[in-house]
């Protein structure tokens, strides 16, 4: 490989990297993205200049701790996720409505007349 190579690479791992900003998803899901950018580092890491394979070095750690980063935060979004899950649950059970949309499914009748049509047509 030659230096115009790692130039190239680490050029791709800048506009990758620059990218990841404007992902919309939830924690946990960006790390796949991390992943793709880590060839793009290792190239320069094993060939062309001493400046390149530094930045190669620095761009591979980075892709690494953005990995980490992510999974962690996927875990304590699972989490909080399943805690609202569990809280609103119980809410439910405690006021004693069903789950879903069963309840607001049902049309309501409002009670103002009481007599039926058939009742009251005999005048």
């Amino acid at each position: 490989m030659s230096a115009r190579a790692s130039k190239i690479c680490l050029s791709v791992y800048g506009v990758l990297l620059v990218l990841s900003f404007f992902l919309l998803s939830v924690p946990g899901d960006y790390w796949v993205w991390y992943a793709v950018m880590v060839p793009f580092a290792v190239v320069p890491l094993f060939s062309g200049q001493r400046s390149y394979r530094l930045a190669g070095a620095i761009a591979l750690l980075l892709a690494g701790l953005l990995i980490v980063e992510d999974v962690v935060a996927g875990k304590h979004f699972r989490e909080k996720m399943r805690e609202i899950r569990r809280a609103a649950a119980m809410k439910a059970a405690k006021d004693g409505e069903p789950d879903g949309a069963a309840n607001r499914s049902q049309p309501v009748r409002p009670e103002t007349n009481s007599t039926s049509a058939a009742a009251g047509s005999g005048r």
